[in-house]
């Protein structure tokens, strides 16, 4: 089903270029998919980026697009979990889609231009940890992204089976977080336990975290699958 938000970033286009806020995976697909008549860019503000901004344009519009994209490093004397920064973030009533990714290895949040300062003056507390944003102008990026690697051997590409492996969970708990729709494929909710994953969906986990689906690299003697996968645990 055709959404609203992107049924109003086409239209916006048609009349000027537009640049939107942070988009999920699903939605970054659905406006390619429908965006035929127009010109999309995305973000590719560090390698695997997921939530991008794109700036659409009609077909023939000669422009280079300035994403308008701020990168606050958190200072803390704890190491912080996504899930922890998310949260203090969306509690200040701030909308998730202005804010990007955050790295956890870096402690950095992405964010639209525009919230930087708002940020910056109003989260001063994660959990019980004081803490203080500071403004990265150049960001490199030197880690692996939030996500390690991972080998798990299955019978199947089956959801259920993949979700049970990558984190020791059974196959039943894992159906039932699958029925309880905790889980999504690409951005969209899955409720098909039997769905058969293929490279690169990207598993996402509620509370519990993601699954970037690599390749089988080989059979065992039983004949199982050996699927190779990046794993990240929130």
């Amino acid at each position: 089903m055709a959404s609203i938000k992107i049924d109003n970033i086409l239209k916006n286009s048609l009349n000027k270029p537009t640049l939107t806020k942070f988009l999920t995976i699903a939605e970054q697909n659905e406006l390619i998919n429908r965006g035929g008549d127009f010109k999309i860019i995305f973000s590719n503000t560090y390698p695997n980026e997921e939530r991008k901004r794109a700036f659409v344009s009609m077909i023939d519009t000669e422009i280079t697009p300035d994403f308008q994209i701020s990168v606050l490093q958190i200072q803390s004397s704890q190491v912080l979990k996504h899930s922890d920064i998310l949260g203090a973030i969306l509690n200040l009533g701030i909308d998730r889609e202005v804010i990007g990714d955050i790295i956890v290895d870096e402690q950095v949040v992405f964010c639209i231009k525009e919230m930087e300062n708002y940020l910056a003056s109003n989260l001063k507390k994660i959990r019980n940890l004081n803490v203080q944003l500071e403004k990265i102008v150049n960001f490199n990026y030197s880690g692996n992204t939030n996500y390690i690697e991972k080998q798990i051997i299955l019978n199947s590409l089956r959801l259920d089976g993949i979700i049970a492996k990558s984190f020791n969970l059974s196959r039943s708990n894992a159906q039932e977080l699958v029925n309880q729709r905790m889980v999504s494929i690409n951005g969209n909710i899955e409720q098909r336990c039997d769905y058969n994953c293929i490279e690169s969906d990207i598993v996402s986990v509620r509370r519990l975290g993601r699954i970037k689906i690599l390749d089988v690299t080989r059979k065992t003697k039983k004949d199982k699958l050996v699927l190779n996968i990046l794993l990240y645990k929130v």
